[in-house]
């Protein structure tokens, strides 16, 4: 033992000298050490990070830590959805009892059933929504409403549905000159200019009170389909008990409105998909300069891209005109506040309010959200309206549900993510019947109709017998005869 100690001394004798004696080269060694060491911590540390934010943002999110499917599926799973669209997945019809089993296996917290598809939006336009708007003032002064506020609304509405019709008649005759149609088209095209020629003249205006719902019937079938933003928008959705959802993933919360009711219908939109797809034009073009000024630094002077988008603004003030009351808007803040002299146009006041540069750009950011925005439909689809959304069944058929929009939703620390942030959340029961899946009221429903039509199965052995009746009994065997030449 003494002989070991004896060795251990002079090892350490040894190496202290050894440090004394070469400084410099000690010094470069234990730097190397240290920078090797820490590079190792430090990047070991970053890895870690990245692989914890990136599996606390999936899990947390959307795809929880195991998803289940049906082992029959053509497809394998694909959460985010693939280059081919959803993956075709078979339904999984006892979710119950597959429920039942995976809540006995350890560590399982929560078991959360979802489906997820895309479908079919009827977004509308403007039009449509100034129409609905004069029609609800229109029965209120029909059903005798002596209120000045609400005469004075009705009259206003008027007038902003009139102006829409002067907008609509210009950029159809614009259309009509570039697009010459021939034929059919010809004399459609002719019969929808008659028709805004009648909505756009004194005539249909000055006759407008003494009928206003067959006036407004005119304008709704005749009129309103030829405005040439209407269309469909796709919504890619997971159907799920939405209660279990929000308290299974912690990163989810509602940005806007408010969780559906338990027990109701509705929708929840993602927060992310109705900023890139649902918002008007102008300011998601507005939004898009500012995040690239403020987050990352660029100048509109510098940059292409920003340029670029800069001229867009000013050429898209069409989709604003159409919704903005001209008296209203040239009226209030927006001319003073852009040093605009009195009474432009307010074409002319929107083209001032969309020519931005680095100077002018936060002032004319804060005055359209101030301004113009409150007196907008900033989206083509608000929280509280009820939609028509349209999906393919199982059999192919086209199934439709009304829904209501109570909210939309986004998830913590990934609320720009383009992955998650574009999936809405809607309640199982409307997801069922966007599928297809047939209730047991449904089922009991249609047997029935079936009792009382009569409808019985047929079997294939049968089938020819009961759809063309039985074949006709052989009257006689043929037999073989010779042939008499005479």
């Amino acid at each position: 033992m003494s002989q070991r100690l004896d060795a251990l001394r002079v090892l350490l004798r040894i190496s202290f000298r050894n440090l004394v004696a070469s400084r410099v080269r000690t010094v470069i060694v234990g730097l190397i050490v240290l920078v090797g060491s820490l590079i190792v911590v430090v990047g070991a540390s970053v890895m870690d990070s990245i692989d914890r934010g990136m599996r606390t943002s999936i899990q947390g999110s959307l795809g929880g830590q195991l998803q289940v499917y049906a082992a029959s599926s053509k497809d394998p799973l694909a959460l985010y959805g693939g280059m081919m669209g959803e993956s075709r997945l078979d339904a999984i019809e006892d979710v119950g009892k597959v429920k039942e089993v995976l809540e006995k296996v350890p560590n399982v917290k929560a078991v959360v059933p979802m489906g997820i598809d895309q479908a079919m939006v009827a977004t509308g336009n403007a039009f449509d929504v100034a129409l609905e708007r004069l029609r609800a003032d229109a029965r209120r002064v029909v059903a005798g409403d002596a209120d000045e506020a609400v005469r004075a609304g009705y009259a206003k509405r008027k007038a902003h549905v009139r102006r829409m019709v002067d907008l609509l008649e210009a950029d159809l005759t614009q259309a009509r000159a570039i697009v010459d149609l021939a034929g059919r088209d010809a004399a459609d095209r002719r019969r929808q200019i008659e028709d805004l020629r009648r909505a756009a003249g004194d005539a249909f205006w000055a006759g407008f009170d003494a009928d206003p719902f067959a006036a407004l019937e005119f304008l709704e079938n005749r009129v309103a389909p030829l405005v040439l933003d209407s269309g469909f928008t796709f919504i890619r959705y997971v159907g799920t008990d939405v209660e279990a959802f929000m308290k299974a993933f912690e990163l989810a919360r509602v940005a806007e409105g408010q969780p559906i009711p338990p027990g109701q219908r509705g929708i929840l939109l993602g927060k992310q998909y109705a900023e890139e797809w649902l918002k008007l034009r102008n300011a998601r073009r507005l939004d898009q300069i500012k995040d690239a000024r403020d987050r990352l630094g660029r100048r509109i002077a510098k940059d292409e891209e920003l340029q670029r988008w800069s001229r867009e603004l000013a050429g898209r003030i069409r989709e604003i005109e159409m919704q903005l009351d001209p008296v209203e808007a040239e009226a209030g803040a927006l001319a003073p506040a852009l040093g605009a002299p009195a009474g432009e146009p307010l074409p002319a006041l929107l083209t001032r309010l969309f020519t931005v540069d680095d100077a002018t750009f936060d002032g004319r950011f804060k005055l359209f959200y101030d301004v113009v925005a409150p007196r907008l439909r900033l989206y083509q689809i608000s929280v509280g309206d009820t939609i028509t959304i349209k999906a393919p069944g199982k059999s192919g058929a086209f199934n439709s549900v009304n829904v209501k929009v109570w909210g939309m939703v986004e998830y913590r620390g990934i609320e720009k993510s383009g992955i998650a942030g574009n999936t809405s959340i809607m309640d199982l029961m409307s997801f069922r019947d966007l599928y297809g899946y047939m209730t047991r009221e449904k089922q009991e429903e249609l047997a029935r109709l079936k009792a009382g039509l009569g409808v019985r199965e047929v079997g294939r052995d049968e089938a020819e017998s009961v759809l063309f009746g039985a074949p006709a009994p052989v009257e006689a065997a043929a037999r073989p005869a010779s042939i008499d030449d005479r």
